[in-house]
């Protein structure tokens, strides 16, 4: 069985290697890049840098295996209708996270 132009084999190893990649970058980025941030955002006067990180931590983690999988599923070579699926999908999920981030960024700003 095979899709238009990638077998299931193929597709599974794609997304599995794309998965664990994104999700190590997603780690990485929690671990080291986020915890230096706000190392140095705690130095300033400003609270919105604090509050920014704040609601990073954590919550950063679904773009980067969103990304992932995306960039995995559209570099198997999926016919072209699946491709153009993959991408509302993408776009909409990623729509969907950013204006929850950005909604409890301001909250907490308001606040």
């Amino acid at each position: 069985m095979s899709t238009l132009f990638a077998t299931y084999s193929e597709v599974i190893i794609a997304v599995s290697i794309g998965l664990i990649c994104s999700f190590s970058l997603g780690v990485v980025f929690d671990k080291l890049i986020l915890r230096r941030l706000a190392n140095i955002a705690r130095k300033t006067k400003f609270a919105g840098d604090d509050i920014l990180v704040e609601e990073l931590e954590g919550r950063s983690m679904p773009f980067f295996v969103l990304t992932g999988l995306y960039v995995a599923l559209l570099t198997v070579g999926l016919d072209e209708p699946l491709e153009a699926i993959i991408r509302k999908v993408f776009i909409v999920l990623m729509v969907f996270f950013l204006t929850l981030l950005i909604a409890r960024i301001i909250s907490r700003m308001v606040r």
